[in-house]
């Protein structure tokens, strides 16, 4: 299938939290570079966005992707981040 994936396929990267670092931080300097991205990750979980997907209207399909995105990283966050939990909170307040 290609494309980016989080959660246990994700690479969490630099795991320091001062100065915040977060998965994907400073990767995408512009929003279309961005937009692939939560494309890519929306994609890459077929299995929880593909009805969704074939529903939604092509004019607001990339927002819900952004949101799906989001909400992602914060579930993987909450499940899989190699980080204790003060650590999760700090990244998911970041």
């Amino acid at each position: 299938m290609g494309g980016l994936l989080m959660g246990e396929k994700f690479e969490w990267g630099d795991h320091r939290l001062e100065p915040m670092h977060l998965a994907g931080w400073g990767l995408y300097q512009n929003l279309q570079d961005a937009e692939v991205y939560c494309s890519q990750i929306a994609d890459a979980h077929y299995e929880n966005f593909l009805i969704a997907n074939k529903f939604t209207p092509p004019n607001i399909r990339q927002h819900i992707q952004n949101i799906y995105a989001f909400c992602r990283y914060g579930d993987d966050l909450g499940d899989e981040a190699p980080f204790d939990s003060q650590g999760r909170l700090k990244l998911l307040e970041a």
